[in-house]
């Protein structure tokens, strides 16, 4: 018998992208984040995913932005 152990990460943000992509568009499905979520959750939310990707390969680079807010945070959360 082998015991793995499994790390499971729930991330509301998250989610909602999963169950929305390639159902509605990423203009209304960004739309709708910018609307509910606040610029710190956004944030919050990319930084946990950089973090998560910190180990996978290929290497997901973060990009710059020139300013923090939200749409561009969002925008990156979706590229990833």
């Amino acid at each position: 018998m082998v015991k793995m152990a499994v790390n499971f990460v729930v991330n509301e943000l998250l989610c909602f992208v999963k169950f929305h992509y390639g159902k509605v568009s990423k203009g209304d499905i960004l739309m709708c984040i910018n609307g509910f979520y606040t610029d710190e959750e956004v944030s919050q939310d990319k930084k946990l995913i950089y973090q998560l990707l910190d180990g996978v390969e290929p290497k997901v680079t973060e990009p710059i932005a020139a300013s923090h807010a939200r749409r561009v945070i969002t925008s990156a959360v979706w590229n990833v």
